[in-house]
């Protein structure tokens, strides 16, 4: 625990590092939608429709900002009638799964030119993914939390609306390292929605 608060510390600290750097800051709220990838799709192979994602940051110079990102996924999916190994044994019926997966990340970015009708820009994030996983399958629920170190890129563009709004569309790759039995979990995020500037 000690080293989780430690962890969040840094991040907290390392977002806001540059205020008296540069004047222009921004917060992004994006709609997510989560494609799971390797062991993460091995438990649940749906796409998640259910994500939001926060980032608030500051620009150092014209092409670098950086900041915190907060995010939220739900994955789920309804399996089949079937026999599983549950707690010691095996059970027959339907299961229920589900993970929320919520990354709290110190994000930097690399914005190739912020003067066009398009920016595009690159950028890399790296701190901590709580876990939840839960099966659900008739009256029995497995349910386990889990903390793990992560990262995540990202690449995307801004499209200026106006002096304030930018549309915001970006693909961030997220993979949470292997944490005690748990294995590494890795997904697929699309962001779309808005970024104000201040």
């Amino acid at each position: 625990m000690k080293n989780l608060k430690y962890i969040l510390f840094l991040l907290i600290i390392s977002s806001f590092s540059f205020s008296g750097v540069a004047q222009e800051k921004y917060t992004t709220i994006n709609y997510n939608i989560g494609l799971p990838l390797s062991n993460t799709k091995d438990y649940i192979s749906k796409t998640s429709f259910r994500g939001m994602s926060l980032e608030f940051g500051q620009f150092v110079n014209d092409h670098i900002s950086a900041g915190l990102y907060l995010g939220w996924n739900t994955f789920y999916e309804a399996m089949p009638k079937a026999t599983y190994p549950f707690r010691n044994g095996e059970i027959t019926g339907k299961q229920y799964r589900y993970i929320n997966a919520i990354p709290i990340l110190a994000k930097g970015k690399y914005y190739l030119n912020r003067e066009s009708a398009v920016q595009p820009f690159i950028g890399v994030g790296l701190g901590t993914y709580y876990m939840n996983y839960r099966t659900d399958m008739g009256l029995y629920s497995s349910n386990t939390n889990k903390w793990h170190f992560g990262l995540a890129g990202e690449v995307g563009v801004n499209i200026p609306m106006n002096y304030k709004t930018d549309f915001y569309i970006s693909a961030q790759p997220n993979y949470a390292f292997k944490a005690g039995s748990m294995d590494a979990q890795t997904w697929f995020n699309f962001h779309i929605g808005f970024c104000m500037n201040y």
